[in-house]
């Protein structure tokens, strides 16, 4: 039913709900009774408060009904694993993209390089390997994807490559503007080819024991470098950062697991940025306007103390297994910051909000709301181009989903046994 039949059904309640009595005595009676423009007046007045408030709660029914339910197919249409590919024993994926005929791109820290697998999930080529020369990677950071190239930023070379789904280097840059004392790192591509740059600090000053955030400028860089760059403003960094004073040569610092940093997400010329700690959100265009704030219709809650004992739990072994101090002094202060991320009552009352967007291919963007650990069951919510909550989705455990298309989900997949990762291409539809 649409809007107006709804109003013209409110109209009518309240019209039949005011009207006078059909009996002409009855009628004739109150007209001659005393007072009787109060009672019309009253009568007036009634109507057009429940009109009001029907037409309210009309309104906020098909409001609440326009965010519909997203579903995902029962099981994932295509895997990506040591499975389906012997050599893809992905134990840290970087990130993964789809193209629009189909084919899936992915990027591992380890092993080292860049894959393309076909629509069914089989191994088609490989477009990088470990090494420093032309299109190869050593310390890779970011992959995106612009139409049919695949964007990767190599931290460790300094240098953006633009590759080809066929595996040729279409374009390189080496260069990145850079603040003092800061790291430029790019963690989006706008349709142009311009690059969306956060200054990271890599100078942290000496802090007490306990929590603290970084400060991070983000812009939007272009590709011809003689065309200035495009600042959207400075952001939270990544989440609650645990330092020690540099007593033995370098800053030390923890991450803090249970609280995510600013976000961000390029969704064709405008640029999505929110801070878990906020239940809004900004879009910006690309030549840097601020264009709406969105807020979330997502209530504030506390830290769940059994999700936080066992997002401890899953970490324990691998942070204590892989982590080497260089003394007994420094492990006894790992040990303790560790600690001290799970103790709920150190932490703030309310938890985060969100823990990161994710692009949609058709105009908006996803909001993965706050989970203390993958292991638990995801919650999204879609924001379209204009900032109206379009749909809902839950999504299974220990999945995290890098993209979304009309009829698609695409995402990384962890075994919490092995810790082993797959990449899975689930099927999307509305109910």
């Amino acid at each position: 039913m649409s809007i107006s039949h709804l109003l013209t059904h409110a109209c009518l309640s309240v019209t039949a709900c005011t009207q006078p009595p059909a009996d002409d005595a009855v009628h004739s009676a109150m007209s001659r009774t005393r007072g009787k423009g109060r009672i019309v007046g009253r009568l007036s007045a009634l109507s057009r408060r429940t009109l009001l408030a029907i037409t309210a709660v009309m309104l906020l029914a098909v409001r609440g009904a326009s965010a519909q339910q997203y579903v995902l197919s029962p099981e994932p249409r295509t895997v990506i694993s040591s499975e389906t590919d012997p050599s893809a024993q992905f134990s840290m994926l970087l990130g993964v993209a789809r193209f629009a005929r189909g084919e899936i791109a992915l990027a591992t820290y380890d092993p080292l390089g860049m894959n393309v697998y076909n629509a069914g999930g089989a191994l088609v080529k490989k477009l990088a390997r470990a090494g420093e020369g032309p299109g190869e990677l050593r310390m890779p950071q970011f992959l995106g994807r612009r139409q049919d190239s695949v964007v990767v930023f190599d931290l460790g070379l300094r240098r953006v490559t633009y590759f080809t789904v066929t595996g040729s280097v279409r374009q390189t840059r080496a260069r990145l503007p850079q603040l003092k004392g800061h790291i430029p790192t790019v963690v989006g591509v706008m349709p142009s080819g311009a690059l969306l740059v956060i200054q990271v600090p890599y100078t942290r000053p000496p802090s007490p024991d306990g929590p603290t955030r970084d400060r991070e400028l983000l812009s939007i860089v272009p590709l011809d470098s003689a065309v200035p760059q495009v600042s959207l403003g400075t952001f939270a960094g990544y989440g609650l950062v645990y330092y020690t004073p540099p007593s033995e040569g370098e800053p030390h610092f923890l991450m803090d697991w249970l609280n995510p940093g600013t976000s961000w997400a390029v969704v064709g010329d405008n640029v999505f940025v929110a801070d878990p700690s906020s239940p809004e959100l900004l879009m910006f265009a690309g030549n840097g306007k601020l264009m709406r704030r969105v807020s979330l219709p997502v209530k504030p809650r506390p830290f769940d103390p059994k999700a936080v004992r066992d997002a401890r739990e899953q970490l324990a072994p691998r942070f204590f297994g892989a982590r080497r101090a260089r003394s007994a002094a420094r492990a006894a202060i790992d040990a303790a910051h560790f600690e001290l991320m799970f103790d709920v009552a150190k932490r703030p009352r309310t938890a985060p909000y969100l823990r990161r967007l994710v692009r949609a291919t058709d105009g908006g963007v996803w909001v993965e709301l706050y989970r203390e650990h993958v292991g638990l069951p995801s919650e999204y919510l879609r924001i379209d181009a204009s900032g109206r909550v379009g749909g809902r989705l839950r999504g299974p455990p220990n999945v995290q989903f890098h993209e979304f298309g009309a009829d698609y989900a695409l995402g990384v997949r962890e075994d919490p046994e092995t810790d082993a990762q797959s990449v899975v291409l689930y099927g999307l539809r509305r109910e």
